[in-house]
């Protein structure tokens, strides 16, 4: 068994439905109370489940814990990798504190590999990540793959223009995502398009149920969605072609933050678009925060 350890149950869920299209035995889970997540914990003690996706909360626990070392005392516990390894950086654009005490499964299985994977990791951040896991350079080397992305184009646009821009995309079949910072800008925008643009539009974030955060993510995969305006969890990992836009209505927190969320764009490598908006407000305000 891989153990996979991931940050969002969005981005687990897809992963499982991608794999399982494969023909890969593949099952997630993310709470130790969780109907679903219990089933699959039985199922992989029955059935031969190849890859386990869990969150970092649920290493945490003893219950699950107790499962990883009956695994390994039976030498099923074959690799643990880590997805978006940048969350457990202090240095990272989006820390999550759990990620720092995956130090203990290297402390509790010293004899399993670990993989870490990020798209988007400065110097700092893979020292950090070696730290916390205890990855010598020697034995654990780094690959590195270009963060040249040849196809994406980057434009800085003013806020006025959106409407018009994302009513321009409707031409062709495609998905774009819009960030902001503000849950209620994701609802207030997400109404403007629908109404002016034609497009369905719909709003994602942390204060709708997971239920809703689902179907708006399943819809927006399968195209009858055509803009999901987001705060800056919603497509992490998620490895959809047909993006072809990624609007920031607002400035990313960082510059790594800015590089990965525009990087949903293009994954097909066609041509696609990434475009910033401000106002003068914007303008006025990150001058004084540089200053």
């Amino acid at each position: 068994v891989t153990i996979v350890v991931c940050p969002l149950i969005a981005l687990m869920v897809d992963q499982v439905n991608n794999l399982h299209k494969k023909g890969i035995h593949t099952a997630a889970c993310w709470s130790s109370s969780h109907r679903k997540s219990k089933r699959n914990i039985q199922d992989m003690r029955l059935t031969p489940i190849q890859i386990l996706y869990c969150t970092p909360e649920l290493l945490e626990t003893d219950k699950f814990r107790a499962i990883l070392t009956k695994l390994h005392s039976a030498r099923r516990l074959h690799l643990i990798a880590i997805d978006e390894a940048h969350c457990l950086s202090t240095w990272g654009h989006d820390f999550r504190p759990a990620y720092r005490k995956l130090r203990l499964l290297r402390e509790a299985f010293p004899s399993v590999p670990i993989m870490a994977c990020t798209g988007t990791a400065t110097s700092k951040v893979v020292q950090d990540i070696r730290d916390v896991l205890c990855l010598d350079s020697t034995t654990a080397p780094c690959l590195m793959g270009t963060f040249n992305r040849p196809n994406i184009s980057y434009e800085v646009r003013y806020k006025d223009s959106l409407q018009h821009d994302v009513a321009e995309k409707a031409k062709q079949p495609c998905s774009g995502i819009i960030y902001v910072h503000k849950r209620e800008d994701c609802t207030t925008l997400a109404i403007q398009i629908s109404k002016t643009t034609g497009l369905v539009a719909a709003a994602y974030h942390a204060g709708l149920k997971d239920a809703e955060r689902e179907d708006t993510q399943q819809k927006w995969t399968a195209g009858s969605v055509h803009v999901a305006v987001a705060t800056v969890a919603f497509g992490m990992g998620i490895d959809l072609p047909h993006v072809r836009y990624v609007v920031h209505w607002s400035l990313a927190k960082s510059l790594e933050g800015f590089y990965q969320e525009s990087g949903r764009a293009g994954r097909d490598g066609k041509p696609s678009i990434s475009i910033l908006y401000y106002s003068k407000d914007d303008a006025s305000k990150f001058a004084f925060l540089l200053k």
